[in-house]
């Protein structure tokens, strides 16, 4: 068998495993979104609000946190019910910013850090020492809430089966190529995250605007790996939860914003940290997976996302080598004119190709940084200019 033969077969091989698992999966969440009714709740009172705690690690926020804590003065929650911990690490003015903004509309505790070290978990760890809430928030200096965020989030912890909720991110920069592609890939997220909380619960949460229940936090906070910086407390959120018998549901009312970076590169960069963040997560707990215990969850949702985040991205690296080489190899076989010519056009045409293209890079990046040994955000708090500008 020559060599052109054994890359076609391996680009035919790859192309229908790659294809055929992304149109079986939105398949599945399209048969459930129709099969099963919307899991709404009515929003809650005053009185029968919980307590939450919101922890905000921070280091060097000085330009953004006034902005920070103004949105939180705004945010619609019971008087006496919302407390908010900063654990701040900087070596600017942000805690003396923080100091003078305290005051008795906001129930603030500001916590300092002596040194880096201890990193994301580490900062989350202390804050949650402090807190007093019997739910618990964690977010970004450089996020705002909409107004009423939080009680949309925390009304489905009227049931007692809810044990994390999560909201929609909003890009503040749609303008900039960074934030479009960041928008669209929201989008597609967004899709997948609905129709998991219908199927059983989602899988992945953007930490800047989720909520967990104290119990699960307390118990994330006792894995080895999280207190040795694997992965981010707030990424463990739904698998925690799901390992208690509690659901994770997505509430697209539940809004908040943040920019995209301003440039490409550190798009990529800020990408790649996070798939590195949650496939450390995900390697915390490896006993999610082909769990029947755990319903659709863990028979269907957890391997979806196993595959996609880590065995999909290596099979489009190996259908794409394959392709190249092919092509190099014989210029005018028509399998691989044909595949190159439909690839590339589907990037040029279509966003939502390029948004996803770019995931795929990414996670492949991630897989290689964990091999390398490289250590994620969890071990020191990230920031990036771009994301840090005053807004008017």
């Amino acid at each position: 068998m020559s060599l052109a033969s054994v890359l076609e077969d391996v680009v035919i091989t790859t192309t229908v495993l790659f294809a055929g698992f992304y149109a079986f999966y939105s398949a599945c969440c399209f048969w459930y979104f129709k099969k099963k009714k919307t899991f709404a709740v009515d929003r809650i009172n005053d009185r029968d609000a919980p307590t939450i705690s919101v922890i905000i690690p921070t280091y060097n926020e000085e330009s953004v946190i006034a902005r920070r804590i103004e949105n939180f003065k705004s945010i619609e929650y019971p008087h006496g019910k919302l407390q908010i911990v900063i654990v701040d690490a900087s070596t600017d003015s942000t805690a003396q910013i923080i100091e003078q903004m305290k005051g008795d509309d906001l129930d603030l505790i500001l916590i300092r850090e002596i040194q880096r070290g201890a990193g994301f978990n580490g900062a989350v760890m202390a804050g949650f020492n402090v807190s007093s809430g019997s739910v618990i928030s964690i977010t970004g200096a450089d996020t705002e809430f909409e107004r009423d965020a939080l009680l949309q989030v925390v009304k489905y912890f009227s049931r007692e089966n809810v044990g994390v909720v999560t909201g929609r991110m909003v890009i503040r920069n749609p303008q900039v190529l960074s934030g479009k592609l960041e928008k669209t890939y929201r989008d597609l997220y967004d899709f997948m995250r609905q129709r998991e909380s219908l199927m059983d619960s989602c899988f992945d949460i953007k930490g800047e605007l989720c909520a967990a229940r104290r119990e699960i936090v307390r118990e994330i906070l006792r894995k080895p790996g999280i207190a040795m910086g694997k992965g981010s407390v707030d990424t463990c959120f739904a698998f925690q939860s799901r390992m208690m018998g509690m659901r994770t549901v997505y509430e697209p009312q539940a809004v908040y914003y943040e920019d995209a970076p301003g440039l490409m590169r550190e798009s990529f960069q800020q990408t790649v940290r996070r798939g590195q963040v949650h496939i450390e997560a995900m390697s915390e707990y490896k006993e999610m997976f082909f769990n029947r215990k755990l319903g659709a969850f863990g028979l269907v949702i957890a391997p979806a996302h196993l595959a996609m985040v880590i065995i999909l991205p290596l099979v489009l690296g190996l259908q794409t080598l394959s392709l190249v080489s092919l092509f190099i190899i014989d210029p005018s076989n028509p399998l691989a004119l044909t595949l190159i010519f439909l690839e590339l056009l589907a990037i040029a045409m279509s966003r939502y190709v390029q948004a996803f293209a770019k995931i795929q890079i990414c996670l492949i990046g991630a897989m290689g940084r964990l091999l390398l040994g490289r250590k994620t955000y969890g071990t020191g708090h990230t920031r990036l200019a771009s994301t840090r500008r005053v807004q008017e």
